[in-house]
């Protein structure tokens, strides 16, 4: 999951479910909401809703636009070393050059020389996971 830091709070709903069946219509699902407010320095992660259990064992975070200074994040009260990663997910401009006019696109050479990302893994749980830095 992929989480760029602002100023401004936001809230994702997570969806899943078997993807096979109409059972999602008997409760056989997972959903939850994702909550990021950098003001409280924390990210949340509310109580599972539904009955599926979700494919996904772990959870790994890829934070963009942190503070380089932060090491550690911690989950439910237990304490998970950042790990620092120069990996981006692309070039947005591998290809492009000869169709775009590289001025239009200043910003995403911008985000090419940004900080390090950091990732953490997590397990995934149906309870609430509180995650704060």
């Amino acid at each position: 999951m992929h989480i760029y830091n602002g100023t401004e709070k936001n809230i994702f709903t997570y969806y899943e479910d078997d993807g096979n069946t109409f059972n999602y219509k008997k409760g056989d699902y997972c959903k939850r909401n994702i909550e990021f407010d950098s003001s409280k320095k924390q990210i949340i992660f509310d109580e599972q809703q539904g009955t599926y259990n979700s494919q996904f064992k772990y959870v790994q975070l890829i934070l963009h636009g942190f503070d380089p200074t932060i090491k550690n994040f911690s989950v439910s009260g237990q304490q998970y070393e950042l790990i620092e990663s120069n990996d981006r997910i692309f070039n947005p401009l591998d290809n492009l050059g000869d169709v775009y006019d590289k001025e239009s696109y200043k910003s995403m050479m911008n985000a090419l020389s940004a900080p390090p990302v950091k990732t953490v893994t997590i397990a995934n749980s149906s309870k609430a996971i509180n995650i704060t830095w």
